[in-house]
């Protein structure tokens, strides 16, 4: 599947945003405009290997996708080793059209699912092995993640949401790991921050400004849009098995106090909820919950 997509890539004329990239990708700096910097700097890396191409500027996403399979593939086992579903996670992650066509284009949303994946292999490492080291790993991601675009503070929510309401999860608040790991992501977003400081916030709030309602009061018009975008995206197939597979995630989180499938279940619930919530008052684009 990796090897068909550089084909399509290579063949493939670049969209105007993939060109847009590719101008950043000229001049590197920690921030710009409309996202942090690392879709410029996947461009730049493609580009000194493969040549200022339609291929170079697109490599490193459909490479960056393989190795985010693997990496959810041993997530899911580690995190359900009874029913060993990773091939099967990794399998429906690659036919989303989110993934199957979008890890083509060079977005901002390829390398956000790439670190997205790495973090929650690293918190599916962390609940199999109890090593908590792996926290520092999860860190790492996070900022690699928030490094790609904004939405990756999702990770961070689902993990506090993890250690607050799964009982089993309870004891990490002990180890200092847990913290390094925090100030890891933090160290490593930190040129984002320095660069919005030295040019007025422009991208914190270009991008907070999208957040929230732009109309007084409730409306569902939006709702509808978001359930459908969803629904296309990741394909109407993996958008049932999706929905039905939280569900039962949450079973058995409540009941039988489950940590991976609690872990599992945070991660989704509380970004689901805020995207929900934001479609009451105004549009969410489709492609901003994909990494849920």
């Amino acid at each position: 599947v990796t090897a068909l997509r550089l084909v399509v890539a290579a063949v493939t004329p670049l969209a105007p945003d993939e060109a847009y990239y590719w101008e950043w990708s000229r001049v590197l700096q920690p921030g710009y405009l409309d996202h942090p910097p690392m879709i410029a700097v996947f461009v730049r890396a493609g580009t000194l290997l493969a040549g200022v191409t339609a291929l170079g500027i697109r490599l490193l996403g459909p490479i960056g996708i393989a190795l985010a399979s693997l990496a959810l593939a041993d997530a899911a086992n580690r995190l359900f080793p009874t029913q060993r579903p990773g091939a099967w996670a990794a399998a429906l992650f690659n036919a989303t059209l989110i993934v199957g066509v979008g890890g083509i284009l060079a977005t901002p949303d390829t390398p956000l699912l790439v670190f997205w994946c790495a973090a929650l292999w690293a918190l599916a490492r962390l609940h199999a092995d109890g090593d908590g080291r792996w926290w520092l790993a999860f860190g790492l991601f996070c900022g690699l993640a928030l490094l790609s675009k904004y939405t990756a503070v999702l990770l961070g929510l689902g993990a506090v949401a993890w250690l607050v309401l799964c009982r089993p999860a309870w004891c990490w608040w002990r180890d200092w790991r847990l913290y390094a790991g925090g100030a890891l992501a933090v160290v490593v977003f930190a040129p984002v921050i320095a660069w919005n400081a030295a040019h007025g916030w422009a991208c914190f709030a270009k991008q907070g400004g999208r957040a929230g309602a732009d109309t007084p009061g409730v409306t569902f018009r939006f709702l509808g849009e978001l359930i459908g975008s969803q629904f296309g995206l990741a394909t109407p197939l993996v958008f049932i098995l999706c929905v039905a597979g939280l569900g039962l995630a949450v079973a058995a989180w409540w009941r039988r106090g489950d940590a991976g499938a609690g872990l599992l279940a945070a991660m989704v619930l509380p970004g689901t909820a805020i995207f929900l919530w934001q479609a009451t008052g105004s549009r969410v684009q489709g492609n901003w919950p994909a990494i849920l």
